[in-house]
């Protein structure tokens, strides 16, 4: 994958959805993506938003 690696993860990327959703679900699918919990110390405030989203 051409994703950028951190902490031995492959962080989500859009492009991984996009392909195959419309624009809107992708975005959607993306970014309850970084819910994982391995995703929590790679960007912390798309974590928290991902996780709120879920839980309302």
């Amino acid at each position: 994958m051409k994703n950028m690696k951190k902490n031995n993860f492959i962080k989500p990327n859009i492009f991984d959805f996009a392909t195959k959703e419309l624009s809107q679900d992708a975005f959607i699918a993306w970014l309850l993506s970084w819910a994982e919990p391995v995703y929590a110390e790679t960007n912390k405030d798309l974590h928290e938003c991902s996780i709120k989203l879920i839980k309302n």
